[in-house]
């Protein structure tokens, strides 16, 4: 006997824009793992993120700006392990992660 077995397609978006006039392009990106309980619970939704990039591209502090709180602690984990192009100073980056169930 055939068991069925439902599948979840997940979408992940990520998306970035920069605070100031100057955009910093992002090197890599960590695709967040979608939250088992929010997968269960159909919660999806863009978490607004904002980041502090050291001028060696790394991701030093991640602030929550808003977005779901099942969502939450995925996106800003992830975000941490982003890299950005180098640049001569410090920089901040608001970004936004999208989670959606399909």
């Amino acid at each position: 006997m055939h068991r069925f077995i439902k599948t979840w397609l997940i979408v992940l978006v990520l998306s970035g824009s920069l605070l100031g006039a100057n955009k910093r392009e992002i090197k890599r990106r960590v695709a967040p793992l979608y939250p088992e309980l929010a997968k269960r619970m159909g919660v999806s939704g863009a978490v607004k993120l904002e980041l502090t990039v050291g001028p060696d591209g790394h991701v030093q502090d991640v602030k929550v700006i808003s977005g779901h709180p099942l969502l939450r602690q995925a996106a800003a984990a992830s975000a941490k392990n982003w890299i950005f192009a180098e640049a001569p100073a410090q920089t901040t980056e608001e970004v936004e992660v999208d989670f959606a169930l399909q």
